[in-house]
């Protein structure tokens, strides 16, 4: 049985993917009064589509004039399957003397291999003059673009929106600070279809292209952030989308209905967050959220941790729907000291296939959150030491290190093979220094003793 594959925000598997924001593609050509001329970004180093990039490459912007520098922003971020669909990267910034050369260097290195995009979410010149687009592109820190052959076995098509949110300790949720809304309308062809090109017409009449991921080119989409709800809505109303796919020999036109009855749910609440602050790597972790009220089989909850781990994808038999409370990610998933940005979503959605194509459709709340491991224990082989003989018992110290788990074995013979000897006990060390004895040991006219770590 075939797995159906979605695209970005679809809740599974998918692909990087351009946005395109509606609402925002439109500028005038008409300039008032006292509003100047144009404010343009003259150049970018590393150029757009750009290959091979080092992980801690710097990224530098020319504008055309002095900037305010107080109201532009660059934000930069990598699609990863999971909510919330995209890791930001956090940058240090440095304007040069003249206020027209932003440096961004990253705090951490981007992801390698990956598809890093920047965008201006607000961009200003020191008269006002608000930056004019293009203001966003991408480049590649790899050598290697992707093929795009892709292993899709249905051409699927899809309208969906999410609202986004940060929690942090048991704390309600709250929304995102930064472009909390997003709405997404895509077309994921079957491996052996092409295209010329794909349009949607919306509910309103009004038409827009979809974009090719250059990185996977069966892969088209229109979507982006917003800051306002009401914009969000108003631009991305319930009613039927239609899906123009055009081809060489013939086009194929697909309705997909938005439908109103389809709820925004509340935004998703984790119930054991504070756990999640100081995970132990090496066993499995299971992450807690509230029931969600009205959840049902047929929706879908989907739990991630960036690139790392993802809970089943939509069309497993084992994904999660809208009843479940908990997932587990499983011991040795995670690295030990590290934060993971990590993201909890619920969807209510409409899922059809008739066997060769598949339409989905969702509203979806999503909540994003830091998971943290706790430190390495670093250890080293206990070490024997002071062995003593009193009141008939003979025992031994080990130096090892808090926390340290370890095993004693003996034998009397030591013909015998080191796996055949037996345990005298698996324990935790309580501090730097451990007493071991053996109350047998009186009964053997020699025993051996060996220390290891772990069981």
């Amino acid at each position: 049985m075939h797995k159906l594959k979605f695209s970005r925000f679809g809740f599974g598997h998918f692909r990087s993917h351009h946005l395109v924001v509606v609402g925002r593609a439109t500028a005038t050509l008409l300039m008032t009064l006292g509003q100047g001329f144009c404010q343009t970004i003259v150049s970018t180093v590393p150029t757009k589509g750009a290959t091979g990039i080092s992980s801690n490459s710097l990224v530098v912007f020319t504008f055309s004039t002095t900037m305010d520098t107080n109201r532009t922003t660059v934000q930069f971020y990598t699609p990863i399957p999971t909510p919330p669909y995209s890791y930001t990267y956090a940058m240090s910034n440095v304007w040069n003397g003249t206020s027209n050369v932003l440096t961004c260097s990253p705090v951490s290195a981007f992801t390698v291999p990956a598809q890093v995009y920047w965008t201006f979410s607000s961009g200003f010149d020191a008269s006002g003059n608000r930056l004019q687009p293009p203001k966003t592109g991408y480049f590649f820190t790899s050598d290697t673009v992707g093929s795009g052959s892709g292993t899709n076995a249905f051409t699927t098509f899809l309208i969906g929106r999410a609202d986004l949110y940060s929690q942090t300790g048991n704390a309600q949720p709250t929304s995102y600070t930064v472009e909390p809304y997003i709405y997404l309308a895509t077309t994921s062809l079957a491996s052996n279809r092409t295209t010329t090109g794909i349009t949607l017409m919306f509910p309103s009449g009004g038409v827009s292209n979809l974009v090719q991921d250059i990185a996977a080119p069966e892969h088209w989409v229109f979507g982006g952030f917003l800051t306002n709800q009401t914009e969000l809505e108003t631009n991305f109303p319930p009613g039927n989308y239609t899906f123009t796919v055009n081809g060489s020999a013939s086009n194929e036109t697909k309705v997909v209905a938005f439908p109103s009855s389809l709820m925004q749910p509340p935004a998703p609440h984790l119930a054991n967050l504070l756990a999640a602050n100081s995970v132990d790597a090496t066993q499995p972790f299971t992450l807690q959220w509230d029931a969600f009220a009205g959840g049902t089989a047929m929706d879908y909850i989907s739990a991630g941790l960036g690139t790392t781990w993802q809970s089943p994808i939509i069309s497993s038999s084992n994904a999660l729907n809208g009843t479940a409370v908990s997932v587990t990610i499983p011991a040795g998933t995670l690295a030990p000291g590290t934060t993971y940005n990590g993201s909890v979503g619920f969807s209510h959605s409409v899922l059809a296939t008739n066997g060769t194509e598949a339409t989905y459709v969702y509203r979806a709340a999503i909540t994003q959150f830091a998971l943290t491991t706790k430190p390495a224990i670093v250890t080293q082989a206990p070490v024997v030491t002071n062995p003593s003989w009193s009141g008939g018992v003979f025992g031994f110290d080990l130096l090892t290190t808090a926390g340290q788990m370890v095993t004693v074995v003996y034998t009397a013979n030591l013909a015998n093979a080191l796996t055949n000897w037996p345990i005298l006990l698996t324990t935790n060390s309580p501090g730097a220094q451990i007493h071991i004895s053996n109350p047998a040991s009186g009964t053997s006219p020699a025993v051996f003793y060996r220390a290891r770590n772990g069981k």
